[in-house]
């Protein structure tokens, strides 16, 4: 269902087929395309960063000198470095600007030791799948996830966005002044793998659907129960024993059944997907 209002000042409200930013629950589509890519012998969770992107080397803080930051540690935000906003979010950077400026970056905290959240990791990560198939990371989400689920409205980036009539206004709420502001629309198209995807309710809970019937579509096997299941283990504490991320998503427990979700957010939209898988 659509609830509320898609355009305040024009009162048009909202439906199932409203088509809003989902930010950073696209994480959760990166790994999940990277599981696929799994699947075919493409690539492994545990390869080198650098087999797939030779120029992508980042100066982990590790004891062992021939550790390297792999796939999995990009996904799982362990490789001790932190957000790096400042390098991309003005958009005047290109995805591989972005990319040549993260490697001169300093470690944080040692590799693998600790959660630290980064969208720079997931572009990496996403560009990484698209070279081992030979795609881009874009064409990759649209046809191995979009296409075949029939998420019609979901686009990857916010020029595609501006093309439905459904696409709903984006804005922030002011406790104090009890009022709403209406947001402009950033272009993650620099950092897309991290957070760039636009999607419907509607279009939503197809991938919810495919995702709880374990990676089936129709009979057809699209991700196989093992690399799905991958992304819904625990690969780093998040500071405590009871929340964890695995790869794209935050995982915990409610009344011994676990809860594998995502939150999202981009100026003017917050986003938020949850299972509970068993």
């Amino acid at each position: 269902r659509g609830f509320g209002l898609a355009d305040v000042a024009a009162e048009h409200a909202a439906d199932a087929s409203t088509v809003y930013a989902i930010g950073s629950t696209t994480k959760a589509f990166t790994a999940t395309m990277m599981g696929m890519a799994v699947d075919e012998g493409k690539l492994g969770w545990d390869d080198p960063v650098t087999q797939h992107l030779p120029n992508f080397r980042l100066a982990v803080m590790r004891d062992d000198p021939a550790a390297e930051c792999t796939l999995r540690d990009l996904l799982s935000h362990r490789h001790g470095f932190v957000r790096m906003s400042t390098i991309w979010m003005s958009g005047a950077l290109s995805r591989s600007e972005v990319l040549e400026r993260a490697v001169l970056a300093e470690p944080l905290t040692e590799f693998r030791k600790g959660f630290h959240y980064s969208n720079v990791g997931y572009l990496a990560a996403g560009e990484a799948a698209a070279a081992s198939m030979e795609a881009s990371w874009d064409a990759l989400i649209a046809d191995r996830i979009f296409a075949p689920l029939g998420m019609s409205a979901s686009v990857v980036s916010l020029t595609g966005a501006r093309r439905s009539d459904a696409l709903a206004s984006g804005y922030r709420w002011s406790p104090e002044e009890e009022a709403t502001t209406q947001v402009p629309a950033v272009d993650l198209a620099n950092i897309a793998p991290a957070g760039a995807i636009y999607s419907s309710a509607e279009d939503m809970a197809r991938w919810v659907q495919f995702l709880l019937d374990r990676g089936q579509l129709g009979g057809e096997q699209l991700i196989s129960e093992q690399s799905l299941e991958a992304t819904w283990t625990p690969a780093i504490s998040m500071g405590n024993e009871e929340n964890h991320y695995g790869l794209g998503w935050m995982l915990h427990e409610y009344r011994g059944k676990r809860v594998v979700e995502h939150g999202g957010a981009v100026d003017g939209f917050t986003a938020q997907v949850t299972l509970m898988p068993d």
